[in-house]
């Protein structure tokens, strides 16, 4: 009894030990280490853009690529020109 359960234990330590070693090639993708890593190798880069609401339609884009107006001394950002300019026509 005792020899069938160490057979087991080693049947499951080699069946994780190859399912590891294999598990790249089985998801199609490869990569080498450290691949997409930042600069340190340790972590990717941050992000440096953030996501803002646009008050008309309530989407979200990147601040970089949002359209920006001041109205009252607050700086909205919208999705597009047309959001903006359903903002200007609501808000005189």
């Amino acid at each position: 009894m005792m020899k069938f359960i160490i057979f087991l234990a080693v049947i499951l330590i080699l069946y994780y030990y190859l399912r590891k070693l294999f598990s790249p090639w089985t998801r199609g993708t490869f990569r080498s280490p450290g691949a997409g890593r930042g600069a340190s190798g340790n972590r990717p880069p941050p992000v440096t853009d953030e996501l803002v609401q646009d008050p008309v339609c309530k989407a979200y884009c990147p601040k970089r690529e949002a359209k920006s107006m001041v109205y009252k001394g607050k700086k909205y950002y919208f999705c597009s020109m047309e959001c903006l300019n359903k903002f200007r026509k609501q808000h005189g």
